[in-house]
């Protein structure tokens, strides 16, 4: 709904690229190959890597003003902290299953992550939490 409310965006967007190789075409590519449920709305963008928020604000800051109110434009994103799992007893953990739903600092998201990204991600990760119990993959 964004790109068809501003016709010029796409155009503005379409030659622009991150350092990462990260192009406007592979931000709006979910979008356009599943344009969903007239009753679903859906947001249909990602990011790539983190430089395509800067990189394509234009349409990211139209996006986010889309589905959330343009007081969202004016908002601090919040800072967390990092935790540590080492308060947990391996006595008193029987089963954990974890979601990470943040990316790592310097790996490109998951939309333009190649495959020797992937492996590498998942080494950082296990290396990390190999000194908190068993990993499974």
């Amino acid at each position: 709904e964004v790109l068809k409310a501003d016709r010029n965006l796409y155009e503005q967007m379409r030659s622009l690229k991150t350092s990462g190789g990260g192009g406007f075409a592979k931000c709006i590519k979910t979008g356009i190959d599943n344009r969903g449920h007239p009753m679903i709305k859906a947001v249909g963008a990602v990011a790539g890597d983190a430089e395509c928020y800067d990189t394509f604000q234009p349409f990211f800051d139209q996006l986010l003003a889309h589905c959330h109110g343009e007081e969202v434009l004016s908002m601090q994103h919040g800072f967390c902290p990092a935790r540590s799992v080492s308060a947990l007893e391996p006595v008193d953990v029987v089963s954990c299953h974890l979601r990470i739903s943040r990316n790592l600092k310097d790996m490109p998201f998951v939309p333009h992550m190649q495959r020797a990204d992937r492996t590498e991600v998942e080494q950082r990760i296990v290396s990390t939490l190999m000194g908190h119990g068993a990993y499974y993959p």
